[in-house]
């Protein structure tokens, strides 16, 4: 199985105040459009996967587990 770190994920994308306690991340403003962008690109890349597009909305971005629910469920 394959490890997954969000927090280096969103360390990667220069929002290293998010952290696993914020559990709304869209609804609390902490993330845009514009940051699932750059994380969709930032998992493709370093999982080597193809993140379907049913997975592009707010909710599969909403907090740390829904984001690694999308990751293993593109492996």
């Amino acid at each position: 199985m394959t490890d997954i770190n969000v927090q280096e994920l969103f360390n990667e994308i220069h929002k290293q105040d998010i952290s696993e306690k914020d559990t709304n991340l869209v609804d609390d403003g902490l993330i845009d459009s514009i940051d699932i962008m750059n994380l969709v690109e930032l998992i493709e890349r370093k999982y080597n996967i193809t993140i379907d597009a049913k997975f592009l909305d707010r909710y599969s971005f909403k907090n740390f587990e829904s984001i690694e629910n999308i990751i293993r469920q593109s492996m």
